[in-house]
């Protein structure tokens, strides 16, 4: 009996399963041919069966279960041409995607008739939304960032016209600094990782994970308020079907690979995770270290505990690494489709120059004719990047009309740097050599969890909810900076050593910070359809609560001695018998020649707690007011409160209170079908950091140092926008915009002019303005035959800014330069931008290439005190060569050539028609080859 029954289970299993891998599944998208909207309800049906479906809210149908073969399907929606398609081929135990676009009825036609075709979500599908949006918006899909080879948000984002990166990580959108721009995902705001900054660091997203990249670069009521642009990443989402992807790259640099002289120092076993061990851990707290001369004892105990590596040592590098794994697939829980994707990214680079150059200079009177030399150095950098990263997405759909999903995406990065500074610097003394040591680690980490909603009511009149729950996490520290200064003279005579002089230079320090920030951001929008002049309309309203804390630490120690000279040797300097009451010369009668000992030298004052509430609600309608002229019109309220608090009692808070009504209009004329002029005009803000607006100096080793002020006030700003593009062709287009923004009360660096050393703070000076024009193509070069595999893209921008120099900084300068002008650009604002790509892609034989251009022109880095010029940063073309070929249906293999033309990274001064350098050096090319397999 039993093995009767064991034998029919056997027989019903063997036919569940005949019967699935003899049917197929069918899936896809509908959409508006024209609008591009989603059709929800739209009915879908396999002629000839009951299988079918209905499209959800989000206009995806499935159906399963079909029997193997050649099938019509047969789409139907209310007002819309029915669309039949033939000879579809189901395969068994496979899924087939079909997306779907009707037309809107025309008289005298009511069924279409095409053959099957699959669509893929691609660059083209971004240009559609391009066409059909209500804003200026432009984007990048992975597709795109795949042909380009960039390997994180940073190096994608810079390919879409208009925007250029500061320093690898920051996204200035029509030249604007990071503070008018704005970074969100999935549409939730995330918080910065550098307490200095007002967007978060683009480098930390890899482009594994990304599914496109947005740019609005006009404002709507519905969107976080930006000046510049902003630009929202979107996480790739479940797939149709199961996919599963996995590469492996090895890149070698040319400077920093099999390099056996690579600049290092003694780190933690886990550096190469991007994780400290503990190992920079300062071992008592500097609160705690006992103050000299009491108890010396007390004190020589606990600075022979911290760790005695501050020189740098060399070590033979290894190759650049990436590792990248995807899954994702559709199931079925509770009888609910299921969809999710998860994937880990794991990269390891480095970067190496000894060819770096640090220069400072100064205009001295009026009467000069070149500047002041007062510091050369040559400079040496060793640096390893390391990146974690890990995405899992979760979709939910509880029936056609509504759907829940979750995101949780985790990323970490470590970067280890060493650098060896070696020169004069003629301020302190003539001939005198100085050498400098800096010792750095810093880890970054972002974790984002968000849950999200999507509601269709049909009952309510097709009444629309989305909302989101963002709460985001992050944190970046510096467990332990440190600093060796020293100097000599080139022409010693034995018996004179090594120096440690104070009054030239900063005596050796260690250093940490820590900042952590979270980020909670709520989202609920509505949208209602309505019909106005006989044609579809939308209202849409909603609000947001957006809440900030941020816990600001920073620590630091000095190395003091009564011992001036030493042999030159850091590692000596540092040995226990060095320390203290151990030095050999120590006298315990007269206490002199004290050796080596450490001191607290935090200021309390600059560590802070802040926080920040954001209120906002919105209103808009999307209406056609005549038969080619669309409307998107609204107003946005926010209301700000944000504070700062030093954690020293009996410092005042830096406080920032403003209520703000934010009008907005865009305005689209439909030239022709596939042509659009558009104007916009809207009023923004841009709010100061929390780091900006708190009343204290912050403690910065390598740079000036920076003095809050608690007198800020929000900036206004006034755009005008204005687009003309042409949509050619499917995968084409050809725009021109152009725009004016000005600003009342912008805040700018400001280095005091008082302060006897440089010390940056920011002022609300009183008028900025900002105008240029942008040129983008994108075209397929088909119409010649030998060049049909070929496309080109390239876009242009040419910008210019003007803005008010503060009044107290303008009479300093004039003292020096009489004939200086009162106004200079803003600062980091490039006058122009360039982004070029030749393409080859040939489907037949698998291989596609091409060749990417980038330049970013000459923009302030850097505002100096009185007449000398200000520091900038010159353009660095960039040229980058990628090929990649499959191999067989799952295996493709890929080759990189980045930074062709290794040209020199320099910032420099401009003075009388020379140049003075401030800093240069390069990077070196990068070769690098991949390997991929796609399920």
């Amino acid at each position: 009996m039993k093995n009767k029954t064991f034998l029919a289970f056997l027989l019903f299993l063997l036919q569940a399963y005949t019967c699935t891998a003899q049917t197929g599944t069918l899936r896809g998208k509908i959409t508006d041919a024209e609008t591009g909207e989603e059709l929800i309800g739209t009915s879908v049906l396999i002629s000839g069966t009951l299988l079918g479906a209905s499209a959800d809210l989000d206009g995806n149908y499935s159906i399963t279960n079909i029997p193997a073969g050649k099938v019509q399907l047969k789409c139907s929606f209310i007002s819309y041409e029915t669309q039949l398609i033939d000879d579809l081929a189901i395969k068994p135990g496979e899924v087939v995607i079909l997306n779907i676009k009707l037309k809107p009825v025309s008289v005298g036609l009511s069924e279409v008739v095409v053959s099957a075709r699959a669509v893929r979500n691609t660059e083209s599908a971004l240009l559609v939304m391009q066409q059909k949006s209500a804003g200026v918006i432009e984007g990048i899909s992975s597709q795109e960032i795949m042909k380009a080879g960039d390997s994180d948000a940073a190096g994608a984002v810079k390919r879409i016209a208009g925007v250029s990166v500061e320093g690898g990580k920051y996204v200035y959108v029509r030249g604007l600094g990071d503070r008018y721009s704005k970074t969100t995902l999935n549409g939730a705001e995330i918080p910065s990782l550098d307490p200095e900054r007002n967007t978060v660091q683009m480098d930390i997203f890899p482009t594994d994970a990304i599914e496109n990249m947005m740019v609005y670069k006009s404002f709507m009521p519905n969107l976080n308020t930006f000046t510049g642009g902003l630009v929202d990443i979107t996480t790739k989402d479940f797939p149709e079907k199961l996919t599963v992807n996995f590469s492996a790259s090895l890149g070698f640099n040319s400077q920093a690979s099999f390099n056996n002289h690579f600049l290092t120092y003694k780190g933690g076993k886990y550096d190469a995770f991007g994780f400290d061990d503990g190992t920079r851990n300062f071992p008592v707290q500097p609160k705690d270290i006992p103050l000299y001369p009491s108890d010396r004892d007390q004190l020589d105990m606990t600075t022979m505990k911290f760790n005695k590596t501050m020189d740098t040592e060399t070590k033979n590098s290894f190759l650049n690494q990436k590792y990248s794994f995807f899954v994702g697939n559709q199931t079925h829980l509770l009888g609910k489709q299921l969809g999710f994707n998860v994937g880990l990214v794991y990269k390891n680079d480095n970067l190496y120059f000894d060819n770096g150059q640090r220069g400072i200079y100064k205009l001295a009177d009026a009467g000069a004719n070149q500047l002041n030399e007062e510091q050369n150095f040559a400079e040496t950098v060793g640096r390893q990047n390391t990146l974690l990263s890990a995405l899992a997405n979760l979709s939910f759909k509880i029936n056609s009309n509504n759907k829940i999903s979750y995101l949780f995406l985790y990323n970490h990065s470590g970067i280890k740097t060493a650098t060896y500074d070696e020169g004069e610097r003629a301020s302190d003394e003539i001939g005198m050599i100085i050498q400098s040591r800096e010792l750095g680690f810093i880890e970054r980490a972002i974790m984002a969890n968000q849950l999200k909603g999507s509601h269709f009511f049909e009952k309510a009149g097709g009444l629309k909810i989305d909302w989101i729950v963002s709460y985001t996490f992050s944190a970046q520290k510096e467990p332990d900076l440190r600093f060796f200064t020293n100097s000599y003279f080139p022409d010693n005579t034995p018996g004179n050593q090594y120096e440690l002089s104070p009054s030239k230079y900063k005596v050796p320090s260690r250093y940490r910070r820590t900042m952590d920030e979270l980020n909670w951001d709520n989202k609920l929008n509505l949208e209602l359809p309505f019909v106005f002049l006989g044609a579809k309309s939308k209202f849409r309203f909603g609000g947001a609560y957006d809440y900030k804390l941020r816990n600001f630490n920073e620590g630091k120690i000095d190395y003091k001695s009564q011992v001036q000279y030493f042999n030159g040797s850091v590692s000596d300097y540092l040995a226990d018998e060095n320390i203290g009451q151990n030095y050999p010369d120590y006298d315990p009668v007269t206490k002199s020649n004290y050796g080596l000992y450490i001191q607290n030298a935090t200021d309390l004052r600059n560590s802070y707690y802040g926080n920040q509430k954001v209120i906002a609600g919105y209103a808009m309608v999307d209406m056609p007011v005549a038969e080619r002229l669309r409307v998107v019109a609204g107003l946005r309220y926010e209301g700000n409160s944000m504070e700062t608090e030093s954690k020293k009692e009996g410092i005042d808070k830096g406080l920032l209170n403003d209520h703000d009504f934010l009008p907005a209009i865009n305005l689209t004329y439909h030239i022709t079908g596939n042509m659009n002029l558009r104007f916009a005009y809207t009023r923004t803000l841009s709010r100061p950091t929390f780091r900006e607006i708190a009343p204290f100096a912050s403690f910065s080793p390598v740079a000036p140092t920076i003095v809050g002020n608690p007198d800020l006030k929000r900036t206004l700003i006034d755009n005008f926008d204005f687009k003309w593009e042409y949509f050619m062709r499917h995968g084409e287009v050809l725009s021109f915009s152009a725009f004016y923004k000005n600003f009342t009360d912008p805040i700018e660096m400001v280095d005091n002019p008082i302060a006897v050393n440089p010390e940056i703070s920011y002022q609300n000076v009183d008028q900025a303005k900002v105008y240029g024009v942008e040129l983008d193509m994108s075209k397929k070069l088909d119409f010649v035959n030998i060049l049909k595999d070929f496309s080109v893209d390239a876009n242009f921008s040419y910008i210019r800014s003007e803005v008010a120099i503060d009044s107290v900084e303008l009479e300093s300068i004039h003292a020096v330069d009489p004939e200086a002008a009162s106004t200079r650009p803003l600062f980091g604002q490039a006058s122009y931008i360039v982004n070029a790509m030749l393409s080859y892609d040939n489907k037949k034989a698998g291989f596609t290439s091409n060749l990417v251009f980038n330049v970013i022109g000459p923009r302030i880095s850097l505002v100096t005190k009185g007449g000398t010029p200000e520091v900038y940063q010159n353009p660095f073309p960039k040229l980058d060569f990628n090929a990649s070929k499959t191999l067989g249906e799952h295996f493709s293999v890929g080759l990189k050539i980045k930074n062709i033309l290794n040209p020199e990274n320099s910032q420099t001064y401009t003075f009388k028609g020379t140049e003075y350098p401030y800093y240069n050096f390069t990077i070196g090319r990068l070769y690098e080859l991949k390997i991929s397999y796609r399920l």
